[in-house]
């Protein structure tokens, strides 16, 4: 990625990653290295938790969240495809982060 270009990454998440990095006792130098940790650590996070919702979304519906993905749909269009076929979806975000920031603390 260019450091002319950076990720855009939600507050909430943004906070989440900040979090991670001082819980690691990480010190950037400055903040466009942290700024590029967050964003790597963002990617792995995404990677992670789409891992995590694929193994409990019904294989019926495997097909259309891979085409959501693929096609970069907006948040909410797969935010409600997710709610619709997870029923436990905030807990699997919750477990999915909780599991993220062992594996890399």
């Amino acid at each position: 990625m260019s450091t002319n270009q950076h990720l855009v990454i939600p507050s909430e998440i943004q906070d989440y990653l900040d979090s991670l990095l001082r819980e690691a006792g990480v010190e950037p130098l400055n903040e466009e290295v942290r700024q590029n940790m967050c964003e790597e650590l963002y990617v792995e996070l995404d990677r992670y938790t789409a891992t995590k919702l694929m193994q409990h979304i019904p294989l019926e519906h495997m097909e259309t969240f891979l085409k959501l993905q693929e096609e970069q749909t907006l948040a909410a269009e797969k935010e409600a495809f997710l709610a619709k076929h997870i029923p436990n979806i905030n807990q699997v975000y919750l477990d999915s982060f909780l599991e993220f920031k062992t594996l890399y603390i």
